[in-house]
């Protein structure tokens, strides 16, 4: 009702306690003397206590049901919802092509990653790993400026190779002047199967592998770069890569050559069904890696910063001077970790070392820590009910318990998301929020719309 609550005067009238004579007397009186006008009519003698005890009860109950909300009958509240949910509906359409709802997609997924990390100590698997880096004590000590001989090189897998490591993967790039006798060196010290040297890929599209001279038969490398999204920031790796030219022919990314290393995978077992690349190693042991069709990449899942890891500085190993027992049985990733090599990347868990991301993708590997990306039919599903249930609350609750009602549902799929997460699910994190909050837009509009509530009342 839009109009205002009616006065004793008009109570006392409509009831024909009071003619409009009587009230319009009264009136004169309290403009003059002031007063309340019903004890006017109580001093006239209009009325008695019993009358306006009753007109004064009257008022109280039509001031209370103008301020309640008014019910909505049946049928609009399933009009409103169907409408609802029809906005819903078109929404989910079209949603995945904006953009900057991506981005804000790629946001959220990263904050998950972060919060997992801050909350969840790494898997006991990280203790298998050991990191020697090129480190800023490396750089400070040495007496030259990078790059550095490759006889020193020679020397670090050397003296790694004394301590009988699992395997020593070598994320380097071998460029600059050298002599034959350091190729020498560097060549012997890469001629083991426990060696795993990287290649890239060029910006348009060459496979750039290791020096043919400094590679003996016995050693291997892998496809080091990694797939960047639309917005630069890497999230997943390679698995393998295969010929263009010649479909037999491919090549394994490095940390799936460090896996083979480590694991002795069956290179003959690989194979690729539903988006799902499954092999096996010579004791049995399986692996199940949901892929992108086209990429032949797997989310990474993050796990770890440079801190987590077991780090030994590059110039104590070329020195002798570390704990043989902290690499004996391990597997060893050797890299640069300083800035001002130019090695940095921006990832979803933050700008990591090369060879600290690289060790993010071998350990998913290594310990089956997959992220699974959850059927679009399921988040649909799951929007169309957070729409209803949105619905409901604005129809049926107070304005500000159902603001509070449908905040506390979105922060649930929040809370519900990062679960999820932890046992290695993924989905749309934006999709969910933004329908549920323009649909309550919608259904708040329309239930305070009184020409809509009136037209779908008659029909």
């Amino acid at each position: 009702m839009d109009k205002k609550y009616k006065k004793i005067g008009e109570i006392l009238v409509e009831k024909g306690i009071i003619t409009r004579k009587q009230l319009s007397a009264a009136l004169k009186i309290q403009k003059k003397e002031g007063g309340l006008i019903g004890q006017i009519h109580l001093k006239c003698g209009n009325i008695n206590e019993t009358a306006l005890a009753e007109a004064l009860n009257q008022q109280q109950h039509y001031i209370c049901t103008l301020k309640s909300k008014p019910l909505l009958p049946l049928k609009p509240k399933i009009l409103i919802i169907i409408t609802s949910l029809f906005l819903c509906i078109l929404a989910l359409t079209y949603l995945d092509y904006l953009p900057f709802l991506n981005n804000i997609d790629h946001r959220i997924y990263s904050g998950l990653l972060n919060l997992e990390h801050t909350l969840r100590k790494p898997p006991a698997a990280i203790k298998d790993i050991v990191i020697v880096g090129i480190d800023n004590h490396t750089v400070t000590n040495m007496p030259y400026h990078w790059p550095y001989p490759r006889s020193d090189i020679a020397t670090v897998i050397e003296n790694l190779k004394k301590a009988n490591p699992r395997a020593i993967g070598v994320d380097l790039a071998y460029f600059g002047k050298s002599s034959q006798e350091d190729d020498e060196l560097l060549k012997k010290a890469f001629n083991s199967d426990k060696i795993v040297l990287a290649a890239t890929i060029s910006e348009y599209g060459y496979l750039t592998t290791p020096d043919d001279s400094l590679i003996e038969s016995n050693a291997t490398y892998g496809i080091t770069t990694k797939l960047q999204d639309n917005d630069g920031i890497i999230r997943r790796n390679l698995v393998y890569l295969i010929n263009k030219k010649k479909k037999q022919e491919g090549f394994l990314s490095w940390e799936m050559q460090m896996l083979k290393a480590v694991k002795r995978i069956d290179i003959a077992s690989i194979a690729e069904e539903n988006n799902t690349i499954t092999f096996h190693n010579q004791t049995g042991e399986k692996w199940k890696i949901p892929v992108d069709p086209i990429g032949k990449s797997f989310l990474i899942h993050f796990r770890a910063h440079t801190q987590d890891f077991q780090n030994i500085s590059f110039y104590h190993v070329l020195k002798g001077n570390y704990n043989i027992h902290l690499i004996k049985n391990k597997i060893v990733l050797i890299g640069v970790l300083p800035a001002l090599f130019q090695d940095i990347h921006n990832t979803a868990l933050g700008f990591l070392p090369g060879v600290i991301l690289n060790a993010n993708a071998f350990l998913a590997l290594y310990t089956h820590d997959f992220l699974i990306r959850i059927p679009k039919i399921v988040k649909r599903i799951l929007v169309i009910c957070g729409v209803i249930l949105a619905s409901i609350f604005l129809l049926c609750l107070s304005t500000p318990l159902a603001v509070l009602a449908i905040f506390l549902e979105i922060f649930i799929f929040f809370i519900s998301s990062y679960l999820l997460l932890t046992f290695g699910y993924t989905w749309n994190y934006t999709a969910f929020p933004c329908i549920v909050i323009i649909c309550s837009f919608l259904v708040r509009t329309l239930t305070m719309n009184r020409k809509f509530l009136d037209l779908i009342t008659k029909t």
